[in-house]
C-alpha cells in the first residue's frame, strides 16, 4: 500500500492531502480508491493515477471464454453455497462492494445452477472492478457468453466482434499481439506435461524390461561358447594324466570339463574336479583369469540391462502419437519429434488416449495436473520445459482502450495478489507433478496385475500338476508291481520249479564260490606261516 501511495504523489503532483482508502475485493486483489478531500473540491477517483471517470468504461464487457481448469470452469453452485457456508459469509461480505462489484452470468443446464469459477475468473472480475467500478462511476458488467467448445470458435467471434475479450488464450514469451489483437498477460506457463495411462505406462516398463533381457543374449551365447571350449581343453589336456576325474570317453570327459570350466568361471570352485598334470594347471590358471573377466561382464551386462529399466528416467516422446488440443501443443510436440495429432476438444483427445489411438497428451501444466487428477487412471508422465504466456485477447474497439491498458497495468503492480489468486487454484491440485517414488513407479516383473504373470504361472502351475500326476500314477504302478511280486512268492504252486531250480542253482554257486575262496586263504595262510617260521629261526638250526 505504502509503494501505490508513493507512487500517486511522486508521479502525480498536486494529490497532496489526498486520502487513500483500500477497499478488500473478492478477498485477494485490493481496491485503490482516491478520495480528494475538500481543498481540491472534487470527488473524482483514480486508479493507478489515472481518473476513470473522465474516460468511458463500457457498461458491459462481453467475454467469450473456453472451460480449462484451473483457469475458468463451471462449478456447482450448490456445492459453492455449502462450501461458503464454513466461511461465515466471508465471501458475501467481500463480494458487496456497493455498486462496485463487477458480476457474472449465472447460467443454468438442466435444472442445475452453475458458476463460473477459475484464476482467470477471479483476477478479471476484480480487475474490472479496480479499473471501472469506481464510487461515482457507472458499474461495469462482466457478462460471460456461454463456453465455446473449441480455440477457433472463440477466435472467429473475436473478429466478428461478438466478443470483446477472449479467454484463456497463449503466446509466446515477449509477443506483445495475439493473431494482431491486443494481449493482456495475466500470467506465465512453465510449460507442458505428458499425461499418459497408467496401465499402458506399467505395461511398457514390464514389456521394455523383458526386451532388454532378451537384447542380452549375445552376452550369454559368447559365455556358454568359451565354456564350452574351456571344458573340452583342459579334458584333452589333462584325461591322460587325470583319467579319473576327466574320463578319456569323449562325451563324458567334456561334460566333466564344461562343469569344471563353469564352475571355476563363477569362482565356486567345489574342488571335485581339478587338473593334475602340469600343461592342465596352466590352462587353469589362464582359464581362471578369463573367466573372471567373462563372468564379470555378464553380471554387468544383466545389471545395467535392469537399471535402465528400473531408474525412473524421463522418456523421449520421439517418434510416438501424441495427442494435442491446442497450437502450441503441436508445436511442443514437432519441436520434441513426436508424431502430434490435434483433437478439437479435450474430450476427444482423453477418448483418443483411453482407446490407445495415442500413447499420450501434450496439455498446458496447470490444466494438464487437474485433468490428471480428476481421472483416476490418468498420470503425469514428465514435464517439458517449454514457458509461454497466458492471458487475455481484447477486440479493437476503441472504448476498451482504457480498460485494456488499466488491465496492463494491475498485471505489473498486483503480481503478488495474482500469485495468490494462481496458488489457491492450484495449491490443492497440483500435486501430481511432485516426483515421489512410490511403488507404482517401480518396474515389477512379477507385478501382481500383469497379464504376463498370470500365463507364467498358469504354465508353471500346469507343469507341476502334470508331473504330480505323473508322480501318482508311478507310485501306484511300482505298488501294485511290488505286490504282484509279493504275492508271487506267497503263492509258490503258480511257479514252484522255476523258481526253486533258479534258487537252488544260485545258491549251489555262491557255495562253491564261498569253498573255494576259503581254500584259497587257507593255502595262502600257510604259506604265510611257513615264511614267518623260516624268518626267525635260531643260527644254530639254520647250520
Amino acid at each position: 500500500m505504502a509503494f501505490a501511495e508513493l507512487f500517486l504523489l511522486l508521479f502525480l503532483p498536486g494529490l497532496e492531502g489526498t486520502k487513500i482508502s483500500w477497499i478488500a475485493v473478492n478477498d485477494t486483489l485490493m481496491e485503490e480508491t482516491v478520495q480528494h478531500n475538500t481543498k481540491l473540491n472534487t470527488t473524482t477517483p483514480l486508479t493507478f493515477g489515472v481518473p476513470v471517470c473522465n474516460q468511458e468504461c463500457p457498461k458491459v464487457i462481453r467475454v467469450g471464454w473456453i472451460e480449462a481448469k484451473p483457469y475458468i470452469f463451471y462449478e456447482n453452485k450448490e456445492n459453492i453455497t455449502r462450501s461458503n457456508s464454513s466461511k461465515t459469509g466471508k465471501m458475501a461480505s467481500n463480494g458487496s462492494v456497493g455498486t462496485k462489484t463487477a458480476t457474472a452470468q449465472t447460467f443454468s443446464d438442466d435444472s442445475t445452477q452453475h458458476t463460473i469459477k477459475g484464476i482467470f475468473n477471479d483476477i478479471l472480475k476484480s480487475a474490472v472492478n479496480l479499473c471501472c467500478a469506481q464510487r461515482n462511476c457507472n458499474q461495469t458488467q462482466v457478462s460471460f457468453a456461454p463456453p465455446a467448445t473449441t480455440l477457433q470458435t472463440l477466435n472467429i467471434n473475436l473478429m466478428r466482434g461478438e466478443y470483446d475479450m477472449i479467454l484463456p488464450v497463449h503466446i509466446c514469451e515477449g509477443a506483445n499481439s495475439y493473431h494482431g489483437y491486443p494481449y493482456v498477460h495475466l500470467m506465465n506457463s512453465p510449460g507442458v506435461v505428458l499425461v499418459v495411462q497408467k496401465s499402458r505406462k506399467r505395461v511398457e516398463k514390464t514389456d521394455k524390461l523383458v526386451e532388454t533381457l532378451q537384447e542380452a543374449w549375445p552376452v550369454v551365447m559368447v559365455t556358454l561358447l568359451l565354456t564350452i571350449m574351456a571344458g573340452i581343453t583342459i579334458w584333452a589336456l589333462d584325461t591322460y594324466k587325470n583319467p579319473v576325474e576327466f574320463p578319456r570317453s569323449f562325451p563324458h570327459g567334456a561334460l566333466e570339463g564344461c562343469w569344471w570350466a563353469f564352475v571355476t568361471m563363477t569362482t565356486v570352485g567345489y574342488g571335485d574336479r581339478a587338473p593334475k598334470s602340469h600343461v592342465g594347471r596352466v590352462f587353469g590358471i589362464v582359464w581362471i583369469t578369463v573367466g573372471l573377466a567373462v563372468c564379470s561382464f555378464l553380471t554387468a551386462t544383466l545389471s545395467s540391462a535392469l537399471t535402465t529399466t528400473f531408474v525412473k528416467q524421463p522418456e523421449s516422446i520421439m517418434g510416438k502419437k501424441i495427442g494435442v488440443v491446442d497450437k502450441f501443443g503441436f508445436e511442443v510436440a514437432v519441436q520434441q519429434g513426436a508424431l502430434p495429432k490435434e483433437y478439437r476438444t479435450l474430450r476427444n483427445a482423453y477418448n483418443a488416449l483411453v482407446d490407445n489411438k495415442v500413447e499420450g497428451l501434450l496439455l498446458e501444466l496447470y490444466s494438464g495436473s487437474h485433468f490428471a487428477a480428476e481421472h483416476g487412471g490418468l498420470e503425469i508422465d514428465r514435464n517439458i520445459n517449454s514457458p509461454y504466456s497466458l492471458g487475455i485477447a481484447a477486440s479493437l474497439d476503441p472504448n476498451l482502450t482504457t480498460t485494456r491498458r488499466c488491465l496492463q497495468n494491475i498485471q505489473r503492480y498486483k503480481t503478488s495478489a495474482i500469485v495468490k489468486i494462481i496458488e489457491r487454484y492450484a495449491r490443492t491440485k497440483n500435486t501430481t507433478l511432485t516426483d515421489k517414488s512410490s511403488p507404482d513407479d517401480a518396474v515389477r516383473l512379477f507385478d501382481p496385475n500383469s497379464e504376463r504373470l498370470r500365463k507364467m504361472l498358469y504354465v508353471l502351475s500346469t507343469v507341476v500338476g502334470l508331473m504330480c500326476i505323473m508322480g501318482i500314477l508311478y507310485e501306484i504302478l511300482r505298488m501294485r508291481f511290488s505286490h504282484s511280486v509279493k504275492t508271487a512268492v506267497a503263492c509258490p504252486a503258480e511257479h514252484a520249479d522255476d523258481s526253486l531250480d533258479g534258487k537252488l542253482r544260485r545258491l549251489e554257486r555262491a557255495l562253491s564260490d564261498i569253498s573255494d575262496e576259503l581254500r584259497r586263504v587257507k593255502l595262502q595262510r600257510q604259506k604265510a606261516d611257513n615264511m614267518a617260521d623260516m624268518a626267525f629261526a635260531t643260527p644254530e638250526i639254520r647250520q
